[in-house]
């Protein structure tokens, strides 16, 4: 066998499907089939439609409505929406997860070169001696030239490559399916701040609406999770939504999952390469977790070593985790400096048409440059530093100002820091990865990830199951 793929979701499905088109054999495992029906990725950017219309691929349930063009953000101080559209009029994929692993792995198992297997489990490792179980078939074994761990989150790939466990809680996502519903703008994903956190709800079929609501803390333990709901991000909805958001509280389980941090800062070794999640994994906010994993699998297939593929990626990766841990901050404004940017953010991006560009091209991975993403974040520190002095003078809130420019200088110290990592990280050497790890450590501790700044999740027990459902009145 050439190659083994741990993992039969999205990464590694597309993974299997690389090589196999470039006649590598390759084995796909995967442990739980079912486990696509939980609240993961529904959203693909421009870039990673580009990867699965590279390998021919096509997605049935994605084609039933149209695609996305972009988003519309609704601010929390109740000023006029914001449109971010993409570029050149490049569009998204949106489908049920359910529905697009259903299709990737279909396509996987059709082609010729993979062989699937469904409930298998990887249990040992042995040089690229790789052995797995099956459930009712004895323990089997295969050797091949590359192993790839598809394997998510939880990877049992990288405890054989004895990673240290160093992901962050950040928050609990609240998933909602909502029926026969409207969006005020169809073709755009809605991004709501005006609750007690982001919602983000976007159409994954002619009759179905998702509805996505971060929930920092987690629901107040002993109260009833669609009551809960109900009461938080009701108000914030578009009045035309209201309705079907109360029907799918009272009718439909509430899906549940735990977001957490983890720099994309090892992609693996020879022979046993990470892809996906299995290399790092952020806030779902930005959407970008699924583009990236195709991305990086299209990559590994491609390159024609493992160096060159963790040079490659380590370089085009970088700047959607910044992008994303800084935008979450900003839209979820839990403290005074993350507001204070939050309403410089908006006024730069309704005054000038060029910085909306910008943040598409870098939301959607089409930027990989630290300078581009620099700019932005420095105009809005300008002009956030320049209202905080005038009001400061005009108020005489000394104490509030300091506390605002104290929150800018860590988070322009951070970006100094995560520049320079994402020049030395994909630059390799024994020298230069532990300067890139030491550099990246002493960036986390001034990271929007921090620990302490953001409120760790209490909901992590429910994360990956679903509540019952429950009156909502």
């Amino acid at each position: 066998m050439d190659v083994a793929v741990i993992g039969g979701g999205a990464a590694g499905c597309v993974t299997a499907l690389a090589f196999a088109r470039r006649g590598a054999r390759v084995l796909l495992l995967e442990a739980h089939p079912g486990a696509s029906t939980r609240l993961a990725g529904e959203w693909l950017h421009p870039a990673g439609v580009r990867v699965l219309e590279s390998l021919g691929l096509e997605i049935p349930a994605a084609a039933e409505h149209p695609p996305g063009r972009g988003f519309i953000v609704v601010p929390a101080d109740g000023a006029p929406a914001i449109r971010l559209e993409y570029p050149e009029e490049a569009v998204a994929l949106t489908c049920d997860h359910a529905a697009l692993i259903a299709a990737l792995r279909d396509a996987a198992a059709a082609h010729p070169n993979v062989t699937y297997l469904p409930h298998a489990h990887p249990v040992r490792l042995e040089g690229q001696r790789l052995t797995f179980e099956r459930e009712g078939h004895a323990a089997d074994s295969v050797t091949a030239g590359a192993i790839v761990g598809a394997d998510g989150r939880s990877a049992v790939s990288r405890k054989w490559l004895r990673l240290r466990e160093d992901r962050v809680a950040v928050s609990c996502t609240a998933g909602l399916l909502l029926d026969d519903v409207d969006l005020p703008h169809e073709g755009l994903g809605h991004l709501l701040l005006n609750g007690p956190g982001p919602a983000f709800l976007y159409r994954i079929g002619p009759r179905h609406v998702r509805a996505c609501l971060d929930v920092a803390a987690g629901v107040p333990r002993g109260v009833d999770h669609a009551r809960y709901l109900w009461h938080a991000y009701g108000p914030s909805l578009p009045e035309s939504l209201r309705p079907a958001f109360q029907r799918a509280l009272e009718k439909r389980p509430i899906m549940w999952a735990a977001n957490y941090f983890r720099a994309r800062a090892s992609y693996g070794r020879p022979g046993l390469a990470l892809v996906g999640d299995a290399v790092g994994h952020f806030h779902p906010l930005t959407a970008v977790g699924l583009t990236l994993g195709l991305q990086d699998a299209e990559c590994l297939a491609r390159s024609g070593s493992f160096e060159a593929y963790r040079r490659e990626r380590a370089a085009l990766s970088h700047v959607p985790e910044i992008m994303a841990m800084v935008l979450y901050e900003v839209f979820a404004a839990r403290d005074g400096g993350a507001r204070a940017m939050h309403a410089a953010t908006f006024r730069m991006l309704r005054g000038d048409a060029a910085a909306c560009d910008r943040t598409m091209r870098l939301l959607a991975a089409e930027d990989p440059g630290v300078l581009s993403f620099s700019r932005p974040f420095l105009t809005a520190a300008a002009m956030t530093t320049a209202r905080v002095i005038h009001e400061a003078r005009s108020t005489q809130r000394w104490p509030h100002g300091m506390r605002v420019l104290l929150y800018l200088h860590r988070r322009l110290t951070w970006i100094a820091m995560e520049a320079l990592v994402g020049v030395l990280r994909p630059a390799g050497g024994p020298r230069t990865a532990r300067l890139a790890a030491m550099l990246s450590g002493l960036a986390r501790r001034a990271s929007p990830v921090a620990h302490g700044r953001l409120p760790q999740p209490a909901l992590v027990e429910v994360a990956s199951g679903s509540s019952r459902p429950t009156q909502a009145s």
